[in-house]
C-alpha cells in the first residue's frame, strides 16, 4: 500500500496510508507531508488502510472477513452520492457477478485490463508418472549443473505431502550441495539460513522456493489450481520485471484432475490442445 500511495502522490493525487491509528502519534507519523487535520476535513482523495490497522489490539483477534460481505449495508447508510470502487487483480465472470451482487453494483462501469504479461510464456507439460522422484529428477540435475547460476523459480503444490516429498528428495539427493559453503552449525545450517533469508534479506542465492501459496521469475505448478483465478494469480509471480522473459509451466501427472474442487474451466484449460 505504501508503494501505491507514493505512486498516487507523484501524480498529484492526495493519498495516505494509515498503518496504525491506535494512537495519535502513530497516526501522525503515517501521514507523510499531510496533517491529521487534512484527513478530518476530507482533503484526502484516497486513504489506504487494512482491517487490522483500523482496530485496537483487543479486537484484532475477531474475524473481519464476514463483514466484507456486508459492505452493501454501509452503502445503504451513507447514501447513493458516495462513490464506490471495487478493485481486484483477477476475476472470472462468476467472481465479478458475486462482487457486483454483494456490493449492490449492478449498474456500475467496468474497466478491465488484460492480466496477461507479454514477458511470460505459458506451458502445459504432461508427465507420464506420478512418482515425485521421477518427476523432479530434472530439478536435481539442473541444480547440480548450474548451482548458483540456476534460474530462480517458485514451485506451487496442491498437496502438502507432495511438497514434503520434494523437499526430502532434494535434501537426500543434493546433500551438502544444496547449500553454499555449508558448515555444520555455521551460517548455512537450517536454522541460521532460514533466519537470515527472512530477516537479513540474504535470499539472492535461494534458487527454488517450494510452497502451497506465495502471495519471481519462473513459476512451476505441480498439478492444476482449483480454478483459473488461482492459476492466474499464482502465475502472476512470474514476469514482475518486464525486461526479463520467464515461464509459467503447469506440470500435470496421472490423476491430477481427479479432485472435485477443480472447476470445469480449469480442467478445460489443462486438456486444451490450442493454447
Amino acid at each position: 500500500m505504501r508503494i501505491q500511495t507514493r505512486a498516487l502522490n507523484r501524480k498529484g493525487i492526495k493519498a495516505v496510508y494509515m498503518k496504525d491509528i491506535t494512537s495519535p502519534s502513530n497516526f501522525e507519523d503515517s501521514l507523510t507531508n499531510l496533517s491529521l487535520g487534512d484527513v478530518k476535513e476530507g482533503k484526502i482523495d484516497i486513504i489506504f488502510s487494512s482491517p487490522d490497522g483500523l482496530t485496537d489490539k483487543k479486537k484484532k483477534k475477531l474475524a473481519y472477513r464476514p463483514w466484507y460481505g456486508r459492505l452493501d449495508e454501509i452503502r445503504s447508510l451513507v447514501g447513493g452520492h458516495v462513490s464506490v470502487v471495487a478493485l481486484t487483480a483477477t476475476a472470472t465472470e462468476e467472481t465479478k457477478a458475486v462482487i457486483k451482487k454483494k456490493l449492490c453494483m449492478d449498474n456500475c462501469t467496468e474497466i478491465m485490463v488484460n492480466p496477461d504479461k507479454k514477458n511470460v510464456t505459458y506451458w502445459v507439460h504432461n508427465l507420464l508418472s506420478d512418482d515425485i522422484c521421477t518427476n523432479f529428477r530434472w530439478l536435481v540435475n539442473l541444480l547440480r549443473e548450474y548451482k548458483q547460476a540456476t534460474s530462480r523459480m517458485i514451485i506451487f503444490f496442491r498437496q502438502i505431502k507432495h511438497m514434503a516429498d520434494v523437499y526430502e528428495y532434494l535434501e537426500t539427493s543434493l546433500k551438502r550441495d544444496a547449500y553454499i559453503d555449508f558448515k555444520e552449525g555455521g551460517p548455512n545450517d537450517n536454522r541460521n539460513r532460514l533466519f537470515d533469508m527472512f530477516h537479513m534479506k540474504t535470499d539472492d542465492d535461494v534458487k527454488d522456493f517450494i510452497c502451497t501459496s506465495y502471495m519471481n521469475p519462473n513459476v512451476i505448478h505441480y498439478g492444476p489450481a482449483n480454478d483459473v483465478d488461482d492459476y492466474v494469480q499464482e502465475s502472476g509471480r512470474a514476469g514482475r520485471e518486464p525486461s526479463l522473459q520467464c515461464n509459467a509451466i503447469l506440470l500435470t501427472y496421472i490423476r491430477c484432475l481427479g479432485s472435485q474442487n477443480i472447476f470445469p474451466t480449469m480442467k478445460e484449460y489443462v486438456k486444451s490442445k490450442n493454447m
